[in-house]
């Protein structure tokens, strides 16, 4: 299963990290994990290469496989769209894939 987390400080997104493999097909097969992918390397690039935010914390390693991205608070209005789109599908893709991916958020 694939554990998304949704970091959140004064109600504003300020990270996200995706962990594990979704179990729907083997790896390289498995389309949940690809549409998860997808959007975190497209929020990554979006935030160092287009917004050129400095990231908090950033660990990508496929090997386990887990992607985290922070971000602080004073960056939120410069990424909201962002960030906040990656948010909602992430969302959307947990809801048609139940069993799949579990979203959990914290707030600090």
């Amino acid at each position: 299963m694939i554990e998304i987390t949704f970091f959140k400080r004064e109600n504003l997104l300020t990270g996200i990290k995706s962990q594990g493999h979704s179990g729907f097909k083997s790896k390289g097969h498995d389309i949940i994990c690809a549409a998860v992918s997808v959007l975190m390397q497209s929020l990554y690039l979006g935030l160092t290469e287009i917004a050129k935010i400095n990231l908090t914390e950033n660990i990508i390693n496929e090997n386990t496989p887990i992607m985290l991205f922070k971000w602080n608070v004073q960056d939120c209005e410069k990424i909201f769209l962002l960030a906040n789109t990656v948010y909602e599908s992430l969302k959307i893709i947990a809801s048609q894939n139940p069993g799949f991916i579990k979203i959990l958020e914290v707030s600090s």
